[in-house]
């Protein structure tokens, strides 16, 4: 009889650890449920990249005191994302495998053309210097040099694009989302490269954001002088132009395909040129977006331009639960220890009570 009655308060702990964890799983449950993750913002297709770190440390500027480091990799353990700046900030960001992508999506033949490059010579320039580790490779150490902006400086914006994204929690914002989907669909077909472009015009401040998602690919880079020449139309008639409304809206209206951007009607302005494709979208509350990339193989223009469109409509709709499911995770964890330590401590007290 002793002995059973030795066994009575083991048993209860059990029976308590057991009901917690029951607990637990029906909270991670229900809380997938609540805040399920579109598949659309992770699906990489299988797609992969030979670089197994990417870093790279700017200074410079005409105050002198500006620098940041970034620096990309992945482990045993998943892909990250440490920044550091000259504010102070500093932080360590766990990446889904479609944002590594996104940082360190290099080939050899990009790794090159950052070798090669002699550097830009211009007083008060950002100077960058970089390290890359390629699978299996010894790793790439290229000296301090001021990069050209319109094409050298392109792996690291994307880095600090989701520096930006990380930093301000914008994994919901139409923008972020719709570059997600694109990416997708681009690393899918195997695009060489590409580039996405965002703007956004406020009218309180007169000022236009603008954000470069995903430019993809430095080796093989190109354009054609007609696509040149249909890119300088559509800037030049964009919705921006207050000056002249009617004749821009006559130019982006005729010949166009209606697509809906940021739930509001806009107008796609497409033209191909010796298998490459210049996208333009635009839309009477001066959204606009630039597509240039290669027309993926084995699909027509046409065909190209209707994904493109029901890419603008999912990202309509889509949520990226993300941030949201991983926060109350947190919480929900938080909330189970202390009910496991409320839980012993009430234990302890009434068997405590109870030897009394």
């Amino acid at each position: 009889m002793h002995s059973i009655k030795a066994d009575n308060p083991m048993r209860k702990i059990f029976t308590a650890i057991a009901v917690l964890v029951g607990l637990h799983i029906i909270s991670l449950g229900t809380l997938c449920a609540v805040f399920p993750v579109d598949k659309h913002y992770d699906n990489t297709y299988g797609k992969d990249t030979g670089v197994e770190s990417f870093e790279f440390y700017a200074d410079g500027g005409i105050a002198g005191c500006f620098h940041y480091r970034a620096k990309v990799w992945k482990d045993a353990t998943g892909c990250h994302l440490y920044y550091k700046d000259q504010d102070g900030f500093e932080k360590t960001f766990v990446l889904s495998k479609l944002e590594y992508l996104q940082c360190a999506g290099l080939s050899q033949e990009d790794a090159d053309e950052l070798v090669s490059y002699e550097g830009s010579r211009v007083m008060d320039g950002i100077m960058t210097s970089v390290r890359i580790k390629f699978k299996g490779r010894k790793e790439i150490e290229i000296p301090r040099k001021c990069y050209d902006l319109s094409r050298y400086e392109l792996p690291f914006r994307n880095v600090l694009e989701v520096v930006r994204v990380k930093k301000e929690h914008l994994e919901n914002d139409y923008s972020v989302k719709l570059n997600s989907l694109l990416s997708s669909y681009l690393l899918k077909y195997g695009v060489p490269f590409s580039s996405f472009i965002y703007n956004k015009y406020h009218k309180e401040t007169s000022g236009t954001e603008s954000r470069y998602f995903y430019y993809k690919g430095l080796s093989g880079r190109h354009s054609t002088e007609e696509l040149t020449a249909f890119e300088r139309q559509c800037i030049n008639h964009r919705f921006f132009r207050e000056d002249r409304q009617t004749e821009s809206l006559d130019f982006m209206t005729k010949d166009s395909t209606v697509v809906s951007l940021n739930g509001h009607k806009a107008y796609m302005k497409a033209k191909e040129s010796d298998g490459l494709a210049y996208l333009f979208i635009g839309s009477e509350t001066r959204e606009t977006v630039v597509i240039l990339s290669p027309i993926p193989e084995g699909i027509s223009f046409e065909e190209y331009k209707q994904d493109v469109c029901g890419i603008f409509e999912n990202a309509n709709n889509a949520k990226d639960n993300r941030y949201l499911l991983g926060s109350a995770v947190l919480a929900e964890t938080a909330a189970l220890f202390a009910a496991a330590v409320v839980t012993a401590v009430v234990m302890y007290c009434l068997r405590d009570k109870k030897a009394q």
